[in-house]
């Protein structure tokens, strides 16, 4: 059998992009030292950002790569993203955008926001030369951006390397072979209303106007597994739910004969009771599959004839997928 192959998913969430790298930071050093790290990176809107700069450093070692991302996230400024909101173009894009919604003939919704000065940045953070020579080369297997159409309102799946995936009409998503560049990342970026949509030139096929690929797939975890991935890692920037417990449904805590414990017993600081949910405080640990099996991590302690909580076994119920946070999940080839 050959050696896993490992994907990375980064999801949308704007400013909050910062944080992939913050979680990446741990992650990417940890897997290389165990033998793994990512070749097949696939990110939405400001995730699209982050994974197009670790394809194009994907030659140096994971603490370098993930330094220089800390570094580009502290040097940001809003300029190098948008035109200063006092400026003539942006108060233009404004009556321009109340003119549209009043039907003023001749008037286009361009966005809201003149995002012009984002051009120039990614072009200058993300070395694009660099990205297509580590794909060249197999350090990057595949590396991919996902856009909406804004023709089709579907969602599209821009593929620099590996093989490309059949067009998945089911989930309204189609893959498009191509070398990547700035305007597949802007086009990945451009949230609906606020950045004016982008447009993509190459290739012909797809040829068109796009907007911000997490208008409907925020978090591509479809398009990694399809992309042929063992392993993939998952970053999402939205809340995730409150971590729930259920007791064993089989086991009974109540005693048969009510007994007042003693002074020593007692705890000033915890609770008797013994069901409900536990605290809001409690975390879910990630949950890691193989293709042996799943592989929860969590705690379980003491004796199953304990009466006491933290001495009960206890189960950890994994928030739904639709939840975003930091995990490690198997895919079946």
């Amino acid at each position: 059998m050959g050696e896993e192959r490992v994907g990375l998913v980064l999801a949308g969430g704007g400013a909050r992009g910062a944080y992939e790298v913050g979680a990446l930071s741990v992650l990417l050093p940890a897997l290389e030292a165990g033998g793994q790290r990512p070749t097949v990176l696939v990110g939405t809107s400001v995730g699209a950002i982050n994974i197009a700069y670790f394809a194009a450093n994907a030659h140096l070692g994971a603490a370098d790569a993930v330094a220089g991302g800390i570094d580009l996230w502290r040097s940001l400024r809003w300029e190098q993203v948008l035109a200063p909101l006092l400026a003539p173009s942006t108060a233009l894009r404004g009556l321009s955008y109340v003119g549209d919604a009043l039907g003023v003939p001749g008037v286009r919704l361009r966005g809201l926001l003149d995002t012009t000065p984002l051009t120039k940045t990614v072009r200058q953070v993300i070395d694009f030369e660099r990205l297509h020579r580590n794909v060249e080369a197999g350090r990057v297997h595949a590396t991919a951006v996902v856009g909406t159409s804004a023709a089709t309102i579907e969602s599209v799946v821009f593929v620099e390397g590996g093989s490309l995936p059949p067009e998945d009409v089911g989930a309204g998503l189609d893959y498009v072979a191509t070398r990547l560049e700035d305007e597949h990342v802007r086009a990945s970026m451009a949230i609906p209303v606020l950045f004016p949509a982008v447009h993509v030139s190459r290739p012909a096929r797809a040829r068109g106007w796009y907007v911000d690929g997490g208008a409907r797939l925020n978090t591509p975890i479809r398009p990694a597994l399809s992309l042929g991935v063992d392993r993939v890692v998952v970053i999402g920037l939205n809340p995730i739910a409150r971590a729930r417990t259920s007791w064993p449904p089989t086991t009974s805590r109540t005693p048969s004969t009510p007994q007042e414990p003693s002074s020593k017993a007692r705890s000033p600081t915890r609770s008797s009771k013994t069901s409900g949910p536990w605290p809001a405080s409690t975390s879910c640990s990630a949950t890691a599959a193989t293709r042996s099996g799943p592989r929860t991590a969590g705690a379980t302690g003491g004796s199953p004839s304990s009466t006491s909580p933290r001495h009960s076994p206890r189960r950890l119920i994994i928030p739904p997928s639709g939840s975003s946070g930091s995990t490690t999940r198997g895919a079946k080839r």
